[in-house]
């Protein structure tokens, strides 16, 4: 019995994944292909982390809207994917702090909650 599908995606880890629930949304009837099980490859490898440090301010609004999928993701997708919110500390010697605090204002208008700190306030 022949299907037809809209799209046809090889690789079922996180950016496999994500294209065919995003298809499927849209109303188009993706096919995903897996050589193994879904994750398997470089995505069960990876360390999993959601951050937002960029330097590219369209890296860190992608990284944020990624993080909103996260936290919500149960109205979102359904069901769990256990997420935990850990927080995210990147250091930086002394010579950077003007890049650094240019950084964070970016990442500041595009909502993100981060800040500047000091090594005394590391806990």
């Amino acid at each position: 019995m022949p299907q037809n599908f809209d799209a046809i995606i090889i690789g079922a880890g996180v950016m496999g994944t994500s294209i065919a629930f995003h298809l499927t949304e849209r109303g188009l009837k993706p096919l995903l292909l897996e050589r193994k099980q879904v994750g398997y490859g470089a995505t069960g490898s990876s360390s999993g982390l959601v951050r937002m440090h960029y330097d590219l301010e369209v890296e860190s609004h992608l990284a944020w809207v990624s993080f909103q999928y996260f936290r919500n993701w149960h109205e979102r997708v359904g069901g769990e994917c256990g997420f935990t919110r850990t927080g995210f500390l990147h250091i930086e010697p002394e010579k950077h702090a003007v890049q650094l605090r240019s950084n964070v204002e970016m990442q500041k208008r595009l909502g993100i909650p981060t800040e500047v700190i000091g090594g005394a306030d590391v806990k």
